[in-house]
């Protein structure tokens, strides 16, 4: 019942985001299942092209402005860029630091479970468990986020977070306890 419910308010207002926009056509999202595929293309997309390396793509999947965050919290650091400068420029200069993209066949073991959207006054907030295959043949669980606006009939990227998985002794899905903390 609970489901049915959320798949009806989801349904609305994506009908409702829909009818509100009047400059291009709108490409009408008929059900919660499509509309979940449609944040998970993008996001699948946005992940092939930042491990490909590739930043003129990956870069079309963010807003432009200042209000952009980005946050990565790995198992010793917190990376954070605030701005779409600072993360341009961030992602730029760790892409030339490391240009080897992963390889495809890597990639295409990545999974994404647990995947959650809520939409709310032009804003999709999505959650997810990303299964990230390392080279080294182990799976990195990570819980990622993306904060989605609709910008001229187009969603892109306002928001990103990235953390290791409940793997980490002492961590949750809303607090991450860091390696050298716990000692």
């Amino acid at each position: 019942m609970k489901l049915i419910f959320k798949n009806c308010i989801v349904l609305a207002a994506t009908i409702f985001l829909a009818s509100c926009n009047t400059k291009t056509e709108t490409k009408t999202i008929t059900s919660a299942t499509e509309l979940n595929e449609t944040f998970k293309s993008i996001t699948r997309q946005e992940n092939l092209d930042f491990y490909k390396k590739d930043l003129q793509a990956w870069s079309k999947h963010f807003l432009h402005s200042n209000s952009v965050y980005w946050i990565c919290v790995e198992d010793d650091v917190t990376l954070r860029a605030t701005g779409w400068d600072d993360l341009n420029q961030f992602v730029s200069q760790w892409m030339k630091e490391n240009p080897t993209p992963d390889s495809d066949t890597l990639l295409k073991q990545d999974t994404i479970d647990d995947f959650q959207v809520e939409l709310s006054n032009g804003l999709a907030f999505v959650r997810y468990k990303k299964n990230h295959m390392m080279p080294d043949g182990k799976v990195k669980v990570l819980l990622e986020s993306r904060t989605f606006k609709l910008v001229e009939n187009d969603w892109k990227i306002l928001g990103m977070t990235s953390a290791p998985g409940y793997a980490t002794p002492k961590s949750t899905s809303n607090v991450f306890i860091h390696n050298d903390v716990q000692k």
